[in-house]
């Protein structure tokens, strides 16, 4: 029965991953559309119990020349009532001398966005949860924590620059704190020691950064 058990967590986990990497390519999708179809999601239904009209007199205050200049300039066809909850912070996470554009709703790190041969591209690879019960964490050491968690466990998915793209290193799944995997290309049960060291690889000894967000309708101001 106990195994049973174990199998079924298991296996509940592995649909709840697979659901979340489909997510990137969607949720990327859903901001290149019109602000009244973004409204529509999932995340706006639970925030928003009724349609709110649309406004976009919102226009930001940035020189053309500003690497993220096409980045930012997308917001002003979003709702003004959900860019309220739009925050951002420049970062330097790969210590390169140049910083990336990150956003995030009310302030949990969604996307980010980096410089390549002089054009702002979006880190596709990466993929932050806002409505995650354990935020997203940027550590002093440049890695990227991203978590999805629920009553049977927690997953980290740990994000790191290699040649100027944000790449997944190391996915990391914790049942119950009673089994532990971590997930290549097939899920690989391991012992609870090496989920440590894993994790200490990963994290080392540097600390939390603490990013200074601001509400995205303040850019320019």
């Amino acid at each position: 029965m106990r195994r049973f058990l174990t199998l079924t967590l298991f296996l509940f986990l592995l649909a709840s991953l697979c659901a979340c990497e489909k997510a990137t390519s969607e949720k990327e999708a859903t901001n290149k559309e019109s602000s009244e179809t973004f409204a529509t999601n999932e995340r706006t239904t639970m925030q928003h119990e009724e349609t709110t009209p649309q406004t976009t007199a919102i226009s930001f205050k940035i020189d053309k020349n500003e690497p993220y200049y096409d980045v930012i300039k997308e917001y002003e066809n979003y709702d003004i009532q959900l860019l309220r909850a739009e925050h951002y912070v420049y970062y330097d996470i790969d210590g390169d001398g140049t910083e990336e554009f990150l956003t995030g709703w009310g302030g949990s790190l969604e996307r980010v966005y980096s410089i390549r041969n002089g054009v702002a591209v979006l880190q596709k690879q990466y993929y932050g949860d806002a409505d995650s019960p354990v935020p997203p964490v940027l550590f002093s050491n440049g890695t990227i924590r991203a978590s999805s968690a629920d009553d049977y466990g927690i997953n980290y998915a740990y994000y790191r620059f290699e040649n100027g793209e944000l790449r997944l290193q190391q996915i990391l799944i914790n049942l119950l704190d009673y089994e532990y995997f971590r997930r290549e290309s097939d899920i690989i049960p391991i012992t609870k020691e090496d989920y440590e060291r894993l994790r200490k690889e990963m994290e080392g000894d540097s600390q939390v950064v603490e990013l200074d967000w601001k509400p995205l309708t303040e850019y320019g101001q």
